[in-house]
């Protein structure tokens, strides 16, 4: 559950850094290559430092809220930064808007989320990347 300004999303972290990975690799953005859990984190590449080419991952994502953090916080242990899920998101897309993108990504994509399963969001996610366009679209080259 990742807490917003005036919402609560109700996916788990995880399922949400999937279908980030799946629209960030999409567009040809390469952040956020590896996604690796490991108890009540994930463990990715840092975005902040070397352009996000990392080899190995130097930061963490919490999945649960602890008393130190809430759930969805980065913090990378190389260069320390840490940042919000929402800001998180933000940087990966290309803005420096403190988190507002980022809020609106996820609730454009979680805001009516009712199933649990990570398995509902990748099935959705990879439909709507194999998905024949209708009648008036186009499809994006």
């Amino acid at each position: 559950m990742i807490k917003l300004t005036n919402r609560t999303i109700n996916a788990d972290v995880y399922t949400i850094l999937q279908a980030l990975l799946i629209e960030l690799q999409q567009k040809g953005i390469d952040y956020l290559r590896v996604l690796k859990q490991n108890g009540n984190n994930i463990q990715t590449c840092c975005p902040y430092h070397k352009d996000g080419k990392e080899r190995r991952p130097s930061g963490g994502i919490t999945t649960v809220e602890t008393p130190r953090a809430e759930a969805g916080v980065f913090h990378c242990f190389t260069c320390g930064m840490v940042a919000t899920l929402p800001q998180l998101i933000s940087y990966v897309f290309g803005f420096t808007d403190d988190g507002k993108y980022g809020e609106k990504w996820l609730l454009e994509n979680f805001s009516s989320y009712k199933t649990t399963t990570r398995k509902d969001v990748l099935v959705k996610a990879l439909q709507n990347l194999f998905q024949t366009p209708t009648q008036g679209q186009k499809y994006v080259t």
